[in-house]
């Protein structure tokens, strides 16, 4: 019997429903040899929708644990505009100690591959595999004076950390913990992208960098619709993505809006006992949202046929082709 791939999700009572989506999604794209056993941290979760998580590991013949962290384990941690919950996951090396690695998903994506090709990355002695982030392929100015406020190296690949394999060996000789709580106490004000830019900086140099398609984030879709001059790597994720990531507040549940792979999070929602969430109807305020969406979205596609013609088109990445 092969092992069992750990997933870890940081959620609380708002989010879970989302989180037993992805869990969904998971097990929807599995192979016959996969197992999976999911690791759930949370400091506000219902009896309710601990059970609800339950049935959908159960169904999937997947085992679940719920962790209830006490808010004492962040002692020390500054909150102002960021909740305790973003800093959950900071705590799997040393909730874990029995373990080596852990996969780490946020909550606002959609899987659509066996996890166990991620699962079996290898990142060597690095502390985590990870891709690049979509701020950093954009390079817009305020973003390259914000990875300089950080003091980040140039040559640091900024990474995102919603999906993330976790070497949990090396994190807690590193005492991951510790130096995030030193750092953020010290830093607080540069956090705009909240615990994601004091990992990216803590981490630098310590990093595997694994495919695009195993955390392509839905603003990095539209560019290749419309018809923007992009890496190979890019085209190829988008023609075949591993993960979904909802980076952004246009996320999948909100219907007003107009994405990429939608349809599936309501499909994943609808084989939830969240399922009757599915079937929410649309308002007149959700109707009249999503024409806008529909109209700019086809002006947009307007416009990128327009630039095609007379021979401009934007580039999105310096190696594009």
């Amino acid at each position: 019997m092969t092992n069992p791939i750990l997933i870890a999700f940081a959620c609380d009572e708002g989010y879970s429903k989302h989180v037993g989506v992805v869990m969904q999604s998971i097990l929807a794209n599995a192979t016959m040899a996969d197992r999976h056993e999911f690791h759930i941290l949370t400091m506000n979760l219902s009896l309710d929708a601990e059970n609800r998580l339950l049935e959908i590991a159960t169904r999937g013949k997947a085992t679940i644990l719920v962790h209830r962290i006490d808010a004492s384990l962040l002692a020390g941690f500054p909150t102002g505009s960021l909740p305790l919950e973003t800093y959950l996951r900071l705590l799997l090396p040393d909730l874990l100690p029995e373990y080596e690695k852990i996969l780490y998903l946020d909550a606002d994506l959609i899987v659509m591959d066996s996890l166990s090709k991620l699962w079996n990355f290898p990142i060597g002695t690095n502390a985590i595999g990870a891709t690049i982030d979509t701020i950093a392929i954009l390079k817009g100015v305020a973003i390259l004076d914000h990875f300089k406020a950080l003091q980040l190296p140039e040559q640091h690949v900024y990474f995102n950390a919603g999906v993330l394999l976790l070497n949990l060996k090396v994190l807690r000789d590193l005492r991951l913990l510790e130096i995030v709580k030193e750092w953020t106490q010290r830093h607080l004000s540069l956090m705009i992208n909240s615990d994601q830019d004091v990992l990216n900086v803590v981490l630098n140099g310590n990093v595997s960098y694994f495919d695009l398609r195993w955390n392509l984030q839905a603003p990095l879709i539209a560019p290749i619709k419309l018809g923007w001059k992009c890496s190979t790597e890019h085209v190829k994720a988008v023609s075949d993505p591993g993960i979904i990531h909802y980076v952004t507040n246009r996320k999948p549940w909100r219907k007003e809006f107009k994405l990429p792979y939608q349809n599936l999070y309501f499909k994943y929602l609808a084989q939830t006992p969240w399922k009757e969430d599915a079937l929410d109807p649309f308002t007149t305020d959700l109707v009249w949202k999503r024409c806008q969406e529909e109209l700019e979205w086809g002006r947009k596609l307007v416009m990128a046929k327009i630039r095609r013609l007379i021979g401009r088109r934007f580039i999105l990445s310096d190696d594009a082709n």
